[in-house]
């Protein structure tokens, strides 16, 4: 924003030239100073920079960067907006690609949405299905054998889209 201040402004009689040739008191009540400041800086045609800034917002010039600032940002908006657009159709493309391939349940499918109801856990809640009869048998309770690792069963939710390799680091 304040790279968007301008390096020079026009003369003050210019800009209140501009602005109609606004009586001192008009102008002291206005950036709220002494009438005598403001016919000081009519005199001598010469002002602080804030005084200045603040009348150069006030003039054609100041209102016409102002609305050129504003239809800048709304072109660049919709611009981006569009990006957007087309990146999500691209994602939602891919997606549906990928959903395509098939849903199989298994750890390492192309789709986390069939892992969400399997259960790799707890074989004394009787869902052993994760879980081979042999490797079950041996271990304590809610423990699994994965890879010869033995540790506790992590429920599919827990494992995200990492995979059943995620198990063994969760654990």
């Amino acid at each position: 924003m304040l790279h968007s201040l301008p390096r020079h402004t026009p003369a003050l009689a210019v800009m209140l030239s501009d602005l109609g040739n606004p009586s001192p008191a008009t102008l002291a009540r206005a950036l709220g100073i002494s009438t005598r400041s403001a016919q000081r800086y009519i005199t001598l045609d010469q002002a602080p920079r804030p005084v200045m800034l603040a009348i150069f917002w006030c003039t054609r010039w100041g209102r016409s960067q102002v609305d050129a600032d504003a239809v800048n940002d709304a072109r660049n908006a919709v611009g981006l907006a569009a990006c957007l657009r087309v990146e999500l159709q691209q994602l939602r493309a891919e997606l549906a690609r990928v959903v395509a391939l098939g849903d199989f349940g298994c750890a390492n499918g192309p789709s986390y949405a069939g892992l969400q109801h399997v259960d790799l856990c707890r074989p004394g809640r009787g869902d052993h299905a994760a879980v081979p009869r042999g490797q079950r048998d041996g271990h304590s309770r809610g423990q699994v054998d994965i890879d010869g690792v033995i540790g506790a069963c992590v429920p599919a939710h827990r494992i995200g889209m990492q995979g059943a390799g995620a198990i063994d680091r969760q654990i």
